[in-house]
């Protein structure tokens, strides 16, 4: 039953954190739409640092997840 509320309670917490960040994300994206310069090896593209920003967080997501997947797996 204790580890039960355990799980239940780090889970709360993980959400609780979750939704701060997100909430974060969105005013600093928010608080800084100008454009910038971005040199990809030989081309500068001029986009919005708000998108940077989106592209950054998403791709941070996505290999966190990806090496989250692969501690599970080597565990196991």
């Amino acid at each position: 039953m204790a580890e039960e509320n355990n799980k239940v309670h780090k889970r709360d917490v993980s959400m609780v954190l979750a939704g701060a960040a997100i909430a974060l994300l969105v005013w600093f994206i928010a608080a800084n739409s100008g454009k910038v310069g971005v040199t990809l090896w030989i081309v500068t593209v001029h986009i919005s640092l708000s998108l940077v920003i989106i592209l950054s967080a998403v791709l941070g997501a996505v290999v966190g997840l990806w090496l989250r997947g692969r501690k599970k797996r080597t565990q196991a």
